[in-house]
């Protein structure tokens, strides 16, 4: 599975990594905030949202430093760490 089927649903790949490091910054990865933080965001449904916040973790967890520097490298990073579960709970 790859970041690209994101656009199968018509939200751009870069604009989820956007909305979960929004997330990250706000909430500094804690998971109650984070969950919280991606239902807020009008894109994603309740369920989606909290599947945001759960990529939100893993990206506080494994890409933090990288995402603060480089949004390209920051999407790799999140793609290869955290978009398997993604889809995984997107298809709860």
């Amino acid at each position: 599975m790859v970041i690209s089927e994101f656009i199968s649903w018509n939200i751009p790949p870069k604009r989820v990594v956007n909305d979960v490091m929004k997330c990250v910054k706000t909430c500094w990865g804690k998971p109650m905030c984070m969950d919280t933080c991606g239902q807020k965001i009008e894109a994603y449904t309740s369920q989606c949202g909290l599947c945001v916040g759960d990529m939100g973790e893993c990206a506080a967890k494994h890409c933090l430093k990288i995402c603060t520097k480089d949004k390209d490298e920051c999407l790799k990073c999140v793609q290869k760490h955290c978009l398997k579960d993604l889809l995984k709970c997107v298809e709860k």
